[in-house]
């Protein structure tokens, strides 16, 4: 369907100005979509998403565009709330609190800090407070009249199995699936404030007690009776708000030493329980040990092993998967997890990354149809991608360079900062494991914190160091093995019209169509292929490993039995035969090639061969 652009405006605009609603858009679908690990035979196991008139959807998202202006040019959405924000991060408020647990334990303080979640928050929105809250910031006129207008009059019908239920109407929350709810909802939370006690944590000169994420809310501080102050504005807040807390899922945690008795802390009459494990906004983290994300890898290792496992049976169902299409399923489902908070959660023990390391070279040695035991390099020489690590690490200056770069008064730039006063200061912290991880890479990288401010240059320039580093680890590794230094080292790609040397690359022999040549190709040119070279490399069955100069091919007897022997020396007579037709069908294509096979395995025999 094609509306030209100014008929969509003069109804639009007619709308607004009339203040009159099309019929066809006061009919929505609500869908319901299960919950996570959830019975979904109850009804509250479920996510209702509302569906919308397409033309309905853009206008309330023009709206949502200048309610949003309005509120940023006043200020009206706290520093605080990191959801539905224009340049704020996912992983902005998991960073934050790390900081002040890192902070809580150098300064050998508890860090008390309570996980709020909201009941439903879009389906149970108050709408009367939300108008009159939107009045008191300014926010008012036809427009916020319009739409006043549009959820009194709209009406809803449940889907389920293709059946529509009658007709009904809900005078309470908000639209999910609106393009304006979230900006509604953060009008609707920007009055929530907890009081300031002296025990509240400082961060760069900014205090900092509360952060939201849309409907999560984490409250912290460093003195039990200011915590207990901040859950009783909590339970205040939503009591007159008409807003109810998920009991069950309100808990709290002590970060850094713990009270010498245990207290008890209630979000209005109900007593919260205290945990050692808990997610935050995706990020899972430990407060009783000082391996805080331990639990993280863990879930998200499980979570990229079954992802990775479901990616390579696709071919249970679609036959042999081209390496390019396997290859995009890598990055599409199974490096989320494996690069999970990798902005957050930095690789600083060997036994966390040597997991992800392992789910990594699994499914791309499956990809590549080549075995277990093969050069671990070539997984990324041939393929394009980079080893976990570095990619990791490459996420994590990303994060970085874009923190630096932010308004000084971002809670997350203030959380950077601190941790780069820590690191100076020699205490546990961000920095100083980004420190860390970058001196224990293959090829180590030193990293001197600079005495002034981080710029986006300097960062920008680490993560060129980083990518360096990866070439150079895997280009030492190819040209250090027997294995790949003869047909793998110093390779040309052709680049916009001219060859260049590329380390890392994904190879165009990767791109054959037929499988079973792809696979002939790749395994000689990975030395994976099953010639004595190889073969009697491996002590296996009680045989022990063979010599090189010993593994003599099994047909003439006459060399060493590698892929250049038996593709362009052995003297067998029915391999012959099928090289004579070989050669006729390239001289045929290719005139001329017979005079540079001599030089090519002339080549060859000098340099020993390869494998």
């Amino acid at each position: 369907m094609a509306i030209p652009n100014l008929q969509i405006a003069e109804l639009f605009n007619a709308c607004l100005s009339e203040m009159e609603i099309p019929s066809r858009w006061l009919a929505s679908l609500v869908i319901g979509i299960p919950k996570p690990e959830k019975d979904r035979k109850v009804a509250a196991n479920y996510r209702l998403i509302v569906l919308e008139c397409c033309l309905l959807k853009f206008l309330t998202l023009l709206i949502d565009r200048r309610v949003r202006t309005y509120a940023e040019r006043h200020e009206i959405i706290p520093k605080t709330q990191n959801g539905f924000c224009e340049g704020y991060r996912t992983n902005n408020n998991p960073f934050i609190l790390r900081t002040m647990v890192e902070k809580a334990k150098a300064e050998r303080t508890p860090l008390y800090i309570a996980y709020i979640d909201l009941k439903n928050a879009f389906p149970w929105t108050n709408r009367e407070t939300l108008w009159i809250k939107m009045n008191t910031w300014g926010i008012s006129g036809p427009v916020v009249n319009w739409l006043r207008k549009l959820y009194g009059s709209m009406t809803y019908m449940v889907r389920l199995d293709g059946d529509l239920s009658d007709r009904f109407q809900c005078n309470l929350g908000l639209l999910t699936g609106d393009p304006g709810s979230p900006g509604n909802w953060n009008i609707f939370l920007s009055d929530f404030v907890v009081s300031h006690f002296p025990g509240d944590m400082l961060l760069h000169d900014v205090y900092v007690s509360q952060l939201e994420q849309a409907d999560d809310i984490m409250i912290a501080t460093q003195c039990p009776v200011a915590f207990q102050g901040k859950l009783t504005d909590m339970a205040t807040w939503a009591a007159d708000n008409g807003c109810e807390t998920q009991l069950e899922k309100c808990v709290f945690s002590i970060a850094g030493p713990g009270p010498k008795q245990p207290s008890a802390f209630y979000l209005g009459t109900h007593r919260l329980k205290e945990v050692k494990d808990f997610k935050y906004v995706g990020v899972h983290f430990r407060t009783s040990s000082e391996d805080m994300f331990v639990e993280h890898y863990k879930v998200n290792a499980d979570k990229a092993r079954r992802m990775a496992n479901m990616c390579l049976g696709v071919e249970r169902f679609v036959g042999d998967m081209p390496v390019w299409e396997s290859r995009t399923l890598y990055v599409a489902r199974v490096d989320p997890y494996l690069t999970s908070a990798a902005e957050v959660v930095l690789d600083t023990a060997a036994p966390h990354w040597e997991g992800l390391e392992k789910i990594q070279c699994y499914y791309l040695r499956r990809m590549l149809r080549i075995h277990a035991r093969s050069v671990k390099a070539v997984l990324f020489s041939e393929t394009g991608l980079l080893p976990i690590r570095y990619r990791r690490v490459i996420l994590a200056l990303g994060f970085l360079k874009h923190v630096v770069c932010l308004p000084e008064d971002r809670l997350v730039w203030c959380a950077m900062s601190e941790s780069f006063t820590m690191a100076r200061m020699g205490n546990g912290s961000w920095v100083t494991d980004l420190k860390l991880v970058l001196a224990n890479l293959p090829d180590p990288i030193l990293w001197v914190l600079p005495e002034d401010r981080m710029s986006a240059e300097m960062v920008e320039s680490l993560i060129v160091e980083v990518k360096a580093s990866a070439n150079r680890w895997v280009d030492g590794v190819v040209l250090s093995s027997a294995r790949t230094r003869d047909l793998l080292a110093g390779r040309m790609e052709m680049e916009e019209g001219r060859l260049v040397k590329k380390v890392i690359a994904f190879r165009h022999y990767l791109r054959v169509k037929i499988p079973r040549h792809r696979r002939a190709l790749t395994h000689v040119v990975l030395c994976c292929h099953a010639l004595a070279v190889e073969r009697l490399r491996w002590a296996e069955r009680r045989c022990p490993a063979v010599a090189r100069e010993l593994r003599i091919c099994r047909l003439c007897r006459e060399g060493v039995e590698d892929a250049v022997h038996a593709l362009l020396v052995c003297p067998h007579a029915p391999v012959l035969q099928h090289r004579d037709i070989f050669y006729a069908q390239v001289d045929a294509a290719l005139p001329g090639f017979r005079s540079r096979y001599v030089v090519i395995v002339t080549g060859f025999k000098t340099r020993g061969g390869f494998g």
